[in-house]
């Protein structure tokens, strides 16, 4: 169920111009996470496009974006990151207060700095028609897109639907994800019954309350992980069972282990 109302052809009309001045591509994803096509978005380019259609590559590059925008929304600043294949990335957050409206994440831009094709020249003739800049002029494009969010919030293009339990919902899991949850708990939080948390949550979250919570400790728990937590340390303070059941649920999502994240600050 859609929670929130886009103004299509405004903010198509943004993308593009941006596109024309940078010549990078610009998509928006959802509060959920999903990449809305509702509107003209850039192909990939023909480097990205042609290794995404190895899938273990693809897969690779799905988790790497679900991971920076879901820290872009969780600290409510600018991710920019180099993705598995080496290349900038840069998640946008959109925020009205604090209402999550979703984030843009343009990218694909080769480091102006060095040159990260190692191994293989396959791909190289597609690698050197990718744009190239420096990190800091990546960012400043980062921070454009920053002020055009809030031009896109103040003129109401990007807009939450009036369902007040879904952020009440929403706002209690994301508080207590170091505590118990339950769908009672949500239940009161909420004001809602039992049986309506139960059979609207998917509808609204497009995942059952479960996979939702679990989710949501998993990304705080590897954000506390790049921030020099032990393993064991994060296992517990999340609630999971012990150390072996918290890597066996983190490799399930992110597909490597808690070991395999590299501390970052």
């Amino acid at each position: 169920m859609l929670r929130f109302i886009i103004e299509t052809s405004e903010l198509n009309n943004i993308l593009n111009l941006l596109f024309k001045i940078f010549n990078v591509r610009i998509t928006y994803f959802d509060p959920e996470g999903r990449e809305i096509d509702t509107f003209d978005i850039k192909p990939h380019s023909s480097f990205c496009r042609r290794r995404r259609e190895i899938k273990s590559f693809k897969n690779k590059c799905d988790i790497c974006d679900q991971i920076n925008l879901a820290k872009a929304r969780l600290e409510k600043k600018i991710q920019l990151y180099t993705c598995h294949a080496g290349l900038y990335e840069t998640a946008v957050p959109l925020y009205s207060n604090d209402d999550y409206l979703g984030a843009f994440l343009f990218g694909q831009i080769r480091p102006k700095e060095k040159n990260i094709l190692k191994k293989s020249r396959v791909f190289s003739a597609d690698f050197s028609s990718l744009p190239a800049f420096h990190r800091e002029y990546v960012f400043h494009i980062a921070e454009l897109l920053k002020y055009m969010s809030e031009y896109i919030i103040i003129k109401e293009i990007i807009r939450h639907k009036k369902n007040p339990w879904v952020e009440s919902a929403r706002k209690y899991i994301m508080q207590n994800l170091k505590n118990r949850i339950t769908i009672d708990g949500i239940a009161e939080q909420t004001g809602k019954s039992r049986s309506f948390i139960t059979h609207n949550f998917k509808k609204e979250f497009n995942l059952p309350a479960a996979a939702f919570i679990l989710q949501s400790r998993l990304t705080a728990a590897r954000h506390g992980i790049e921030s020099g937590k032990k393993i064991r340390e994060v296992a517990e303070e999340f609630g999971f069972y012990d150390e072996f059941h918290f890597s066996r649920m983190f490799r399930q999502y992110f597909g490597l282990p808690p070991s395999g994240v590299k501390v970052k600050y």
